[in-house]
């Protein structure tokens, strides 16, 4: 069994934000995982993918970073984007990994990866993407209506309606292959 890494610290755009570094090859391309949205979801929702990630023998290192607004990151009172996001991954590849990742997205974060993606700093640091529990079908091809919240409540509402039933259900088929989730876990909907 794998320690938990220690928490550390990286500034973007004056914000702190947390991530762990979980230690492997360096012949192998590190991993950064995006940890899904929604009250509570943080890097720690990727703990038990990294220890049996190990445990199977994988040598990546994995990246595990709070955004900006989740866990042990500065949580400034905005309505945040998938362009938010990515451009903080982008900026947390160069600044602490360095080299180019493998992109875990895990549910709901698929816009994130995506505009991660197309980047033009991102341009050859991206060697493959993971999309783990991605969204149903028709909640990638159905069009939504322009929302112009009027407040950071509802903005926050806005990008996290529906992730309950899809993040446990991404839950259920990240782990089925390499551990069956405890009960405990999985009634906790995350």
């Amino acid at each position: 069994m794998i320690p938990i890494p220690k928490t550390e610290v990286y500034t973007w755009r004056g914000y702190r934000c947390s991530y762990q570094v979980y230690p492997g090859s360096l012949e192998t391309p590190p991993l950064l995982l995006i940890h899904p949205l929604g009250v509570g979801l943080a890097g720690w929702f990727w703990e038990r993918f990294c220890q049996a990630w190990y445990d199977q023998g994988q040598q990546n290192p994995i990246y595990n970073p709070d955004l900006l607004g989740c866990g042990q990151s500065d949580q400034p009172v905005a309505a945040y984007t998938p362009q938010d996001w990515a451009d903080q991954l982008a900026d947390f590849v160069h600044q602490v990994i360095q080299r180019p990742v493998v992109v875990v997205a895990q549910g709901a974060t698929l816009p994130i990866a995506l505009k991660l993606l197309l980047l033009p700093k991102m341009q050859g640091w991206v060697r493959g993407l993971v999309l783990s529990g991605p969204p149903g079908w028709r909640l990638i091809t159905t069009a939504t209506p322009p929302l112009a919240p009027a407040s950071p409540l509802e903005s926050a509402l806005y990008w996290t309606r529906g992730l309950g039933p899809v993040s446990l259900r991404a839950a259920r088929s990240i782990f089925a292959i390499l551990l069956p989730p405890s009960a405990i876990w999985l009634r906790s909907g995350y």
